[in-house]
């Protein structure tokens, strides 16, 4: 039980190092590479948030379930964010596909709609996990 404690403490710090990384990355502050031609440098913050949140959210306890669920909300709604942005905004070059039945013309409408319905069930979650959040604080 210790040791499950031990390791998922040293990986949640591996994991928040990595988000800092990435939000640094995203400002410009650091500079060890750089995004795809069109992808904006705030993307890449937003993944480095979600990073941390999500390992903060490794490390909290079972008895602070609502601020599970408040850290899960926002885990979710940076990666619909992420989605989403490649959904609408990504340009045709940086979607394709493995499935070589398809044409070039299905790949870009399949991967657009395919990133859009992952940000919405993001989306749905974030609403689920807030809606918990709510209800567990005004109960206590």
């Amino acid at each position: 039980m210790q040791k499950d404690k031990v390791a998922r403490s040293w990986v949640s710090i591996f994991l928040i190092a990595w988000g800092v990384f990435l939000i640094l990355e995203g400002f410009k502050i650091t500079r060890f590479g750089s995004p795809a031609s069109d992808m904006p440098y705030w993307l890449i913050s937003i993944a480095g948030l979600a990073i941390c949140c999500a390992s903060i959210l490794v490390l909290l306890k079972e008895e602070a379930s609502r601020w599970r669920d408040l850290m899960a909300g926002i885990v979710t709604a940076l990666m619909g964010t992420m989605s989403a942005w490649v959904a609408l905004f990504s340009s045709e070059s940086n979607i394709d596909s493995n499935i070589s039945m398809l044409s070039g013309m299905l790949d870009i409408p399949i991967g657009r709609i395919m990133f859009g319905i992952g940000a919405l069930v993001c989306y749905l979650i974030t609403i689920y996990a807030l809606k918990l959040f709510y209800k567990k604080s005004t109960n206590t």
